[in-house]
């Protein structure tokens, strides 16, 4: 009307523009593919990339065709026509503050829609409509509730949800009418060519739910189910619900975005519980001076490359958050996370824990979920301290290694930070500071940091700074270790000695056959001749022997046991100027003004005065994972023994805990690769691409993976680190969901390239 120069009033009775789609039930996207359902002068913008956008997307679309064409000043909202007469006059109730008005128009355009509004109740025989029914019947009224709400008014109830051709058009011509009748049987092919891919991936024959209309009357059915006869029976229900394949995810970092991102694209329902208000993980806040450990080409989503505007090779903590919120807000996965609640345990519910030990498959029958055993979520609300109560039918951990729960060292008693006049922090209360507030913590402080990893060395950095030489910091450490200056030794990509098929064939690789075992043990000089290239580079550029701290261990045994840390710039030059003090201990304990450090067998004790004591001495992540379960056996499930790595498959699950998986314990060089492998891996076994073997053969491979962990991390084994085989362990991935490991082009390509993320495209090859 407008591009036509007419004067035109819109009235709306809501407050905003959208009809249908301001609101629909959670779940509802768009019916129609996205190339048939756009505006012809105004296209879909190129962050939908689905091709059947949500409904948040679509009304943002809507919302956005109003705003570029300046249609929102010609809409009366909050009006509502209740009757009109003769021509021209429309009477309105002005539904804020319910007056009459009264509008003359010379043309009058009904764009009431025929979805919304007046619902279609069925008709019932006497005495057998819903007033017999001691239940609640309701319309299609749920869209018309917040989503929790709707999710709290179904739960606990028995529900039940009552659910255009080569064809004859309308006032065709004889020849039209002719052909159709002629072509009928490629109609009937189309149909059954449809009909055939619906039942393959729906699984309609296995649950007997294969139509007995054609695909062609289905489609040309809008409402009316016709004439048919149909054969009724009694079925016992408190409500009507269609049934949705939920999945909870406990945690909204790198693992659990992963997690819900990959559950989606199986059409899976996932809520993400959050305990903090955002997203992030670890890096929603860490120390000043922190950066990504992990070379940025190695460390990305395969489907989400960096910003052009990120040149670093190793970026800043705040370009790496932004670079993961920029991908929560790409894929739309902030509006299944729930924020700010805490789950404080899962238990699972249907079948005794006897039952579940009997079992020679996981599950019991293979499948990921069952029927029978559901998961009780139970989570504290931290805005509020309510508790809610939460029933999945499949749990995913996703709750990190490094994060929450600190590990502290033990003490003799009374030689514990009780004994010490000043202040002991964890590196996590530290982190947990604003910038200028760490800064001010620490200065003119005598600050001992404990541990000799990442947090520690930037810990020490930032308190150099803060002090100088007036204030040494001293860093106290037990074990020294192959931290990297750079990756490129001697000028050599790192990636090329470690992270390539060639590398790997250096090492003896859990499952391996007689042959691979062989050429890893003929290979054995190569293998050490690759780690004293790195170790003679490390020394040299550090200069390690100067101050008495070249590792007794080999750099392989560093590197497979994800222990390895990039070194801040500039860091030897402060112990060089004395800023710094580096002092190795076995073992410590506190006094009134300060630590002892522990002299071995041949010194006494030596007293160190100092009056802050920062700890970065890591997590503990195997006990947050165990404490989320409230019963005690899965408690020791997860657990396992001491003396043996974390007992899971692939990794991932647990061969005795049904319809759990467990995404970001076990570690690798650049985890995020990993932990999108594993969510894909996890989101294809939840589709039904494969089944897992039997619980013994899981944990058989279990103990090979645990065989070869002991004998390349050696005492760090626990940390379940596959940073030497990450590409032998996502071969192991990539044949079970179908896929071709071999990702490269070429003999020579695929045996001395260095694999990342990009190798793993989210279309896989299926060649074998």
């Amino acid at each position: 009307m407008l591009s036509k120069g007419f004067d035109s009033v819109v009235f709306e009775a809501r407050s905003g523009v959208g009809g249908v789609w301001i609101k629909t039930v959670e779940t509802t996207k768009l019916q129609s593919p996205k190339p048939l359902y756009q505006f012809s002068d105004f296209p879909w913008p190129f962050s939908v990339t689905e091709d059947f956008p949500t409904q948040h997307q679509v009304f943002d679309y809507i919302q956005s065709y109003a705003q570029h064409f300046d249609l929102i000043k010609h809409i009366r909202f909050n009006t509502k026509p209740f009757h009109g007469e003769g021509k021209w006059k429309i009477v309105i109730q002005d539904n804020l503050n319910n007056s009459t008005e009264v509008h003359k128009a010379d043309f009058v355009i009904l764009c009431m829609g025929r979805f919304i509004d007046v619902p279609n109740i069925p008709e019932f025989p006497p005495k057998k409509g819903p007033k017999a029914f001691r239940g609640e019947v309701i319309h299609y009224g749920l869209r018309a509730m917040d989503y929790q709400s709707a999710a709290n008014f179904v739960k606990g109830k028995q529900v039940t949800v009552f659910s255009e051709l080569l064809v004859h058009k309308p006032g065709q011509g004889f020849l039209l009418a002719l052909l159709a009748t002629m072509l009928s049987p490629l109609r009937w092919g189309f149909s059954k060519f449809v009909e055939s891919d619906i039942k393959k991936k729906h699984r309609l024959a296995k649950y007997g739910m294969v139509p007995k209309l054609s695909f062609l009357e289905e489609i040309s059915i809008l409402v009316d189910g016709g004439d048919t006869e149909v054969t009724t029976m009694p079925l016992k229900t408190d409500l009507v619900i269609l049934a949705t394949r939920y999945r909870g995810i406990i945690g909204a970092g790198i693992s659990g975005l992963l997690a819900c991102k990959y559950m989606l694209s199986k059409g899976f329902d996932p809520v993400v519980f959050e305990a903090r208000n955002g997203i992030g993980g670890v890096w929603t806040k860490t120390i000043e001076t922190t950066k990504l450990q992990t070379p940025k080409p190695l460390y990305q989503f395969s489907d989400f490359p960096w910003p052009s505007s990120v040149t670093e090779d190793f970026p800043t903590q705040n370009q790496v958050f932004d670079y993961i919120q920029s991908y929560a807000q790409h894929f739309d996965l902030i509006k299944h996370i729930r924020f700010n609640t805490k789950v404080v345990g899962i238990e699972y519910e249907g079948l005794s824990e006897g039952e579940i030990q009997s079992w020679s498959l996981w599950n019991d029958n293979g499948q990921p979920v069952s029927d029978e055993g559901k998961w009780k979520v139970v989570v504290e609300n931290m805005e509020n301290n309510s508790t809610e109560v939460h029933q999945v039918d499949f749990v995913i951990l996703c709750v990190g290694r490094f994060s929450d729960v600190p590990n502290i060292p033990e003490f003799p008693p009374k030689k514990g930070p009780e004994a010490f006049r000043g202040e002991v922090i964890h590196s996590m209360d530290y982190a947990a500071m604003d910038y200028q507030s760490a800064a001010n913590f620490v200065k003119r402080k005598q600050v001992t940091v404990v541990g000799f990893q990442k947090y520690s060395l930037d810990i020490a950095m930032e308190c150099s700074a803060a002090n100088g030489l007036k204030n040494p910091c001293r860093v106290l450490y037990k074990s020294e270790h192959w931290n990297v200056p750079d990756y490129h030794p001697w000028g050599v990509p790192l990636a090329f000695l470690y992270l390539n098929r060639f590398s790997e064939l250096l090492v003896h690789k859990p499952g391996q056959g007689f042959l691979l075992t062989l050429l890893a043990t003929m290979l054995s000089p190569l293998r050490w001749g690759f780690s004293k290239f790195v170790e003679s580079d490390i020394k040299k550029k550090h200069r390690l022997a100067k101050y008495g701290i070249v590792p007794k261990h080999s750099f392989l045994q560093e590197i497979s046991s994800c222990m390895i840390a990039t070194v801040p710039e500039k860091f030897y030059d402060k112990v060089e100027e004395g800023s710094i003090i580096l002092k190795k201990s076995q073992s410590f304990s506190f006094w009134e003004e300060g630590i002892l450090v522990d002299g071995g067998d041949t010194e006494a004790n030596t007293p160190l005065k100092t009056n802050l004591v920062i700890l970065a001495t890591g997590f503990r992540g195997d006990k947050k994972l165990k404490d989320i379960f409230v019963s005690q056996t899965f408690q020791d499930f997860i657990a396992g023994s001491p003396a043996e790595t974390l007992p899971l498959y692939r990794e991932i699950i647990h061969p005795q805990i049904p319809q759990v998986a467990v995404i970001g314990f076990s570690e690798s060089v650049s985890n995020l690769y990993t932990l999108e492998m594993r969510c894909r891996w996890l989101a294809e076994l939840l589709d039904g691409t494969f089944k897992l073997p039997s619980i013994k053969e899981m944990e058989n491979d279990m103990a090979e993976w645990d065989r070869y962990m002991k004998q390349y991390s050696g005492k760090y084994y626990r940390r379940s680190c596959i940073g030497a085989l990450h590409i032998w362990y996502n071969d192991q991935l990539c044949k079970d969901m179908g896929w071709n490991p071999k990702r490269k082009n070429g003999f020579f390509a695929e045996l001395f390239e260095p694999y990342g993320p990009l190798d793993y495209v989210p279309v896989p090859s299926t060649s074998n």
